[in-house]
């Protein structure tokens, strides 16, 4: 597969803190693809495959369970194609 477009997926998620306490937390990963992704698609792909890394207690109780995509092509051209989106409900 020849890698085209680098994804950047962020998302204010609540978790517990060490003392079980409710905290809004930073998740954020990558993905990559040879063709352009739907928003929707890019999330999926990320839940399933992404290496997620977490900034616990630094997220913002207003963008809980939306997502803020980046997209980058392999000229590294780098666009926000969303902010503070919220999927569909899935059933």
């Amino acid at each position: 597969m020849e890698i085209n477009y680098r994804y950047y997926v962020c998302a204010d998620i609540v978790d517990l803190d060490d003392d079980g306490e409710e905290q809004a937390s930073i998740y954020s990963t990558f993905i990559y693809s040879d063709d352009l992704m739907q928003l929707d698609q890019i999330i999926e792909q990320a839940e399933e495959e992404g290496d997620w890394k977490i900034a616990f207690g630094e997220g913002d109780w207003d963008l809980l369970d939306t997502y803020t995509i980046e997209v980058t092509d392999k000229s590294g051209n780098t666009k926000v194609i969303a902010e503070r989106y919220e999927p569909p409900a899935r059933q």
